[in-house]
């Protein structure tokens, strides 16, 4: 299933009222396949979703289907917007990342690694793409068009760029984080768990008042039923908040002061999470595990990929 919500938010001192109404709902498939992730267009316009060997293209206003875009031959696990919203990318079971361009949205270039691609990530202020595989990740750049790839010692299961697109973290089955630049140098090893590190995702911080320099906390779902928070200096800057279950996904909300994070995973089950990973609120619970949760750029809709499939 592939529900999309419509979030309002009030801020109030450190209370937040929040209300959720279901948009929209893609019943399932004869077959069943699930959604292994979801991904907003910039301007909220339209919604990704890699079902089976398809990408499909919703208008998210009313879940239309807008274009199916086909490529692969095996089953898709990653999709991923640029920036500027001008190109897509999606990576799967076929080893393979295509990079769809412009509004006719054409695969002007496919790569391909040894294994599986388990997560696709554009930076964040232009079109770099880190696509990562059970054992490498490669940076593509549109302005050189090559494919540089860097080993790592376990499958990557999510991949997230810092705001500033200083930071690359990877997330590893064997309890790794990792951090690296853009260039793919200088890994920090954020701890290491005995299960895996399922998603991640960036929560912008205030700007310094003397510099204003604005920094990022990395947000990261263990498997151990927990959620950790990193700086990018690789160093643990808040306690570790347990959760009543497996979190296969982390989104965040765009906004500095009040941000907050939604939880998704095991049990059908999300919730909305405070910046230091206290339980606001539960979404609707739904009728299987949720791969990924995605909030829109502006933090008012967010949308979920099920096991259930759509």
């Amino acid at each position: 299933m592939l529900p999309s919500f419509r979030q309002q938010t009030i801020f109030g001192g450190i209370n937040m009222n929040i209300k959720t109404e279901e948009l929209w709902r893609i019943l399932p498939n004869q077959k069943n396949e699930a959604v292994y992730s979801v991904s907003f267009k910039p301007d909220g316009a339209c919604l990704a979703a890699c079902i089976d060997r398809n990408v499909l293209l919703y208008d998210s206003n009313n879940g239309e289907l807008l274009r199916k875009l086909r490529g692969h031959t095996a089953t898709i696990y990653t999709v991923s917007w640029s920036a500027d919203g001008s190109q897509l990318a999606s990576g799967g079971a076929d080893n393979t990342t295509i990079i769809w361009n412009g509004d006719a949205l054409k695969g002007i270039l496919k790569f391909t690694h040894d294994t599986s691609v388990q997560a696709v990530a554009f930076h964040p202020t232009s079109n770099i793409l880190a696509s990562c595989s059970n054992m490498d990740f490669g940076i593509w750049s549109s302005t050189t068009r090559k494919v540089t790839k860097y080993k790592v010692e376990s499958k990557i299961l999510a991949a997230a760029w810092s705001r500033n697109g200083d930071h690359l973290a990877l997330s590893h089955e064997s309890g790794q984080v990792g951090l690296w630049d853009v260039h793919g140098n200088g890994m920090t090893v954020l701890g290491k768990s005995d299960a895996p590190m399922w998603c991640l995702t960036w929560i912008p911080d205030n700007a310094t008042a003397d510099c204003n320099i604005a920094t990022d906390t990395l947000v990261v779902g263990s498997w151990k039923k927990n959620i950790s928070f990193w700086d990018e200096c690789g160093r643990n800057t808040k306690r570790s908040q347990n959760i009543d279950q497996l979190p296969c996904s982390l989104s965040c909300s765009g906004e500095t002061h009040g941000s907050f994070i939604i939880v998704s995973g095991s049990g059908g089950r999300s919730s909305i999470r405070n910046r230091d990973g206290n339980k606001i609120a539960d979404l609707p619970k739904q009728d299987s595990w949720i791969w990924q949760s995605c909030l829109s750029l502006l933090g008012d809709r967010v949308a979920i990929g099920m096991d259930s499939g759509s």
